[in-house]
């Protein structure tokens, strides 16, 4: 007699939303940190009693340069032990360089876009929604300051 090996098939009732199970989580991270730091438990300190084993949280830094995602595999009040699941850094935002002086570029998800002096990095303009206004507020800004100076 031979024994037929049968594919696994998921019973009527295993099909869920995955909302009722995982719970998902974001956090913006300042520039300056570096995403392993994310990685160590007392990073989570302030906000681990939120946190329970399995939930994911999605990590932007302010300026978008990287993004990745965390799983937490355990986590008490004041601590959570978490793994990367993916990061990606990315290259940065478009620069229009339409002049010498000033350049409208990406600032971060605060501020959005905005127009910076590139002598000394001052942020001139900041909170446009997008890349075409800024580009556009930086054809207004740059001749309105040339016929000032």
């Amino acid at each position: 007699m031979e024994l037929v090996k049968k594919n696994f098939v998921f019973g009527p009732n295993e099909l869920e939303l995955e909302e009722q199970h995982v719970a998902r989580f974001h956090v913006f991270v300042p520039d300056n940190i570096k995403f392993e730091e994310l990685l160590k438990p007392d990073a989570w300190s302030n906000i681990a009693h939120k946190l329970r084993p399995m939930a994911r949280i999605s990590v932007t830094s302010d300026s978008s340069k990287f993004i990745g995602e965390l799983v937490v595999m355990s986590c008490g009040q004041l601590w959570a032990k978490v793994e990367e699941v993916f990061y990606k850094e990315f290259e940065s935002f478009e620069i229009i360089d339409v002049n010498d002086e000033f350049e409208a570029r990406w600032i971060s998800n605060r501020y959005k876009f905005g127009i910076r002096r590139k002598s000394d990095g001052e942020w001139m303009v900041k909170e446009l929604p997008d890349q075409a206004s800024a580009n556009v507020a930086l054809a207004t800004f740059a001749s309105e300051t040339r016929k000032v100076g």
